[in-house]
């Protein structure tokens, strides 16, 4: 279940996007254009296995590059440093690298809001205790947002994923699932104008 601060961070995001929109930009999705960004953002991890379940509340960085196939499609390569845990000297991340396809909404707009799949590989690693270990795996999920233009080249986008990850740890099948929001900012370059 999603927390009420995730919640309530989307939230915010999600209107200060919108209000920051209210100001003159003059730019929308360009076919053909390449797009380079980074985010930063909070991530919750839940997991429940082992006849256990626990949660955990930390951050996450990234930085993304894709190209805009046209005005409605985008193919992005991901990645992302996740931070799961860290307490009572175990830390915990992961990270991941993958494709996401994007579909916008309004790419005739300065606010773009966009639905996005992705998956991938990751990798997830414990130290702790002067022991360390890592395990490979993959994810799936998907999730949306919002981009706006602040200007033809430059924007700023929020956006909020649900992915579950694949690990086998000891013979056994780790399934956590991980909720982030993001907000970071991008650049669009290249490409042609879409026709009217």
């Amino acid at each position: 279940m999603i927390s009420k601060f995730v919640r309530g961070l989307f939230t915010v995001t999600v209107l200060f996007t919108f209000l920051v929109a209210l100001s003159a930009a003059r730019a929308q999705v360009t076919p053909g254009s390449v797009m380079v960004g980074a985010s930063v953002g909070y991530n919750h991890t839940s997991i429940s296995q082992f006849s256990t379940s626990e949660t955990w509340n930390r951050y996450n960085i990234g930085a993304t590059g894709g190209y805009n196939v046209d005005q409605w499609i985008g193919a992005f390569f991901e990645y992302n440093y996740i931070s799961v845990l860290s307490q009572d000297g175990l830390t915990v991340h992961a990270n991941t690298y993958g494709g996401a396809a994007r579909f916008y909404l309004l790419p005739k707009s300065k606010i773009v809001p966009y639905g996005v799949f992705d998956g991938g590989g990751a990798s997830t690693a414990f130290s702790g205790g002067g022991e360390s270990e890592s395990f490979s795996g993959s994810y799936v999920g998907g999730g949306g947002g919002v981009a706006y233009y602040l200007t033809k080249n430059l924007g700023a986008a929020a956006d909020i994923r649900f992915n579950r990850y694949a690990f086998s740890v000891e013979s056994e099948n780790v399934n956590p699932h991980i909720v982030t929001v993001d907000g970071g900012v991008f650049y669009q370059f290249g490409g042609k104008k879409a026709m009217k």
